[in-house]
């Protein structure tokens, strides 16, 4: 029996016909551009579907562990396309529905956008929606330390903007609801700390055990690099490094100073992203009652940076932020493969910690 119960509602209208189901949110790697989170679901009845259209809200919630109430949102977006597979007689016909959420919508949206000089990044994040369908919150409040140059842009997506801002900044942007955005600032990053441990068992731990089915670790040609050049609008671009592969982005800082500082610490997130597990994998049905709830709550709580977990893999401990998540789901098990990254690649130097507080290992941060 699968340990998760799901409810499916399209319009507000319950699917209880699905088959099937994938969702993908978040980023594969640190650094990526965040883009839309999606969802595809499978099922039987094609009158389900019925009076259905492009842009109806779709969400879908856990609504049931192991036989316990409970309640978690794990995709709110709209749909973004229907279709119908008539077999040869009605008890072989099949729909799709794709879906996708609030980062999809600012994707698709055009604003005529200024920055004030010395503004955050998230209040450039706000100009860059004010006025349009989807709109960003600050999700912990204000700590940022970046600050933005005046600009003039002229009429530009928005999505592109934000990821722009996000990396000057060095935080996260999360979808919340169909219309609404999460911003996180870099400072509020890992704010609530480690949520569980996957493990395999080596290493006892104080935070609750989740089991997983695989681990895999980056190959080392893939982000692999040994330069990282910031060209910041209106401002000579800054290096960090030594030639080799580089990696170069835009950026929004207000001074050289700052785009120095920041090509530096992604250089840095990018370096240590290379000795932690790049993604994981857990099976909902094989977990331990008493920690199974925490196997979900890492994939839906993570996704805004605002917590970390541990990887235990044979007698090594790896402190780690969760970037992306894919969730699929059928009548027999629900698959949860989270993307991974370093969490040395967003947090500075903790006294007194035997993981962040190394020397000549821990960064001081920007």
């Amino acid at each position: 029996m699968p340990a998760l119960k799901y409810e499916i509602r399209a319009n507000g209208n319950l699917l209880d016909e699905y088959t099937s189901f994938v969702t993908n949110a978040g980023r594969v790697q640190v650094q990526d551009p965040f883009k839309a989170g999606t969802a595809l679901i499978t099922g039987r009845d094609i009158s389900q579907i019925s009076g259905l259209n492009i842009d109806d809200t779709l969400k879908i919630d856990i609504v049931e562990f192991y036989g316990t109430p409970i309640l978690y949102t794990i995709f709110n977006g709209r749909i973004s396309d229907i279709k119908a597979d008539y077999g040869f007689t009605t008890n072989i016909d099949t729909w799709t529905i794709q879906g996708d959420d609030a980062l999809a919508l600012a994707g698709r949206t055009f604003k005529n956008t200024t920055f004030a000089a010395g503004a955050s990044c998230f209040n450039g994040c706000f100009s860059a929606s004010s006025g349009t369908a989807v709109s960003i919150s600050n999700l912990y409040g204000t700590s940022s330390t970046s600050r933005i140059s005046a600009q003039s842009l002229g009429i530009v997506n928005t999505l592109q903007t934000w990821n722009e801002l996000v990396q000057t900044e060095q935080g996260r942007i999360v979808s919340l609801s169909p219309t609404t955005v999460g911003f996180v600032e870099r400072n509020n990053l890992n704010l609530f700390g480690t949520l569980c441990n996957f493990t395999d068992g080596t290493v006892a731990s104080a935070e609750p055990s989740v089991v997983y089915q695989n681990v895999v670790f980056r190959s080392r040609a893939d982000s692999y690099f040994t330069q990282v050049i910031v060209e910041p609008a209106g401002l000579a671009a800054q290096t960090a490094g030594v030639n080799g592969p580089t990696y170069t982005m835009n950026s929004y800082d207000q001074t050289t100073a700052q785009a120095s500082n920041l090509a530096a610490y992604v250089l840095a997130s990018l370096d240590v992203s290379q000795d932690v597990p790049s993604s994981i994998s857990y099976i909902a049905e094989n977990q331990p009652s008493a920690s199974a709830q925490f196997a979900v709550r890492a994939a839906v709580e993570t996704l805004d940076g605002s917590r970390s977990v541990l990887i235990t893999l044979r007698g090594t401990q790896y402190p780690c932020f969760i970037e992306g998540v894919t969730i699929s789901a059928d009548p027999a098990e629900t698959r949860f493969t989270l993307n991974l990254s370093s969490l040395e690649a967003v947090v500075g130097l903790v006294l007194d910690d035997t993981i962040l507080g190394v020397l000549d290992t821990s960064k001081l941060g920007f």
